[in-house]
């Protein structure tokens, strides 16, 4: 087992607050939310469905 993959060993990793982090996680939420909602305009526009909606039951 490799436990540099799991733990930093150096210490040198910048820590950001909570604050930071749950700011930048809301960001990358609409991110996602964005780049889902282009890939389903695109995919439309070639007469295909959303497989993902599909698979999860829901109808987008």
């Amino acid at each position: 087992m490799n436990f540099g993959n799991y733990v930093s060993l150096y210490g040198n990793e910048e820590t950001l607050p909570l604050e930071k982090v749950l700011v930048r996680l809301e960001e990358a939420e609409e991110e996602h939310v964005e780049a889902d909602r282009t890939l389903r305009e695109v995919l439309a526009q070639f007469g295909l469905k959303d497989a993902s909606s599909e698979q999860n039951g829901n109808e987008r």
